[in-house]
C-alpha cells in the first residue's frame, strides 16, 4: 500500500507515515516507479509500536494540554500536583534520549563525510594517475615508427617449392 493508503488505514496523515518512514520507526521499500510501498504486517507492527501516532496527533495533545491548563484555576497550576510531575520527568527521559540519538546520528554524519572525503580523493588520485598513463602510451604511440607501405617481395610457387635451405 502507498503512504497514503496507510495513513488512512492508520487514521493518520500522510506526513506522519512519511516521517516514521524517514526516522525509520516504519519499514517501507520503493518499487519500480520509486514510489514507497508499505505492507500490511509492518504498517501493524507500527501501529502496535507507536500507538500514540496512530490515535491522535502530538498537535492535538499540546491542544488538548493548554486547554487543560487554561481550565484550571490558578491556584491548582501554582501548585502541581504529582501527575504532572510525572509526566515532566518522563519528558526529561525522553529528552536525554533524542538528545543521546542525535548525538549518535551526528558523529554517523560525521564519520559518512569523512568516508566521503576520502573516497572522493581517492577518485581525484585514480583520475590523475589514469591520465598520466593515458599519456604515456600516447608518448610511446608517437616512437612506434609507421609500417612500411612498400610491397614485399613475394618468392613465386616454384622458387618456394624448390628454395635451397
Amino acid at each position: 500500500m502507498t503512504p497514503a493508503q496507510a495513513a488512512h488505514a492508520s487514521d493518520t496523515s500522510r506526513w506522519t507515515i512519511m516521517r516514521a518512514i524517514k526516522a525509520q520507526q516504519l519499514r517501507a521499500t520503493r518499487d519500480n516507479r520509486n514510489q514507497w510501498r508499505i505492507t500490511p504486517e509492518d504498517l501493524a507492527a507500527w501501529r502496535i509500536a507507536h500507538p500514540a501516532h496512530s490515535a491522535h496527533t502530538v498537535r492535538e495533545d499540546e491542544i488538548d494540554h493548554l486547554a487543560h491548563l487554561i481550565a484550571q484555576p490558578a491556584q491548582e497550576s501554582a501548585h502541581p500536583d504529582k501527575g504532572l510531575q510525572e509526566e515532566v520527568q518522563t519528558l526529561r527521559k525522553e529528552l536525554d534520549e533524542m538528545r543521546l540519538a542525535i548525538a549518535a546520528a551526528t558523529q554517523r554524519a560525521l564519520a559518512a563525510e569523512a568516508l566521503h572525503a576520502t573516497t572522493e580523493a581517492r577518485a581525484v588520485s585514480a583520475e590523475t594517475d589514469r591520465d598520466r598513463w593515458h599519456e604515456h602510451a600516447k608518448e610511446l604511440a608517437a616512437r612506434i615508427p609507421p609500417p612500411s607501405t612498400a610491397p614485399v617481395p613475394q618468392a613465386s610457387f616454384w622458387q618456394r617449392i624448390f628454395r635451397r635451405t
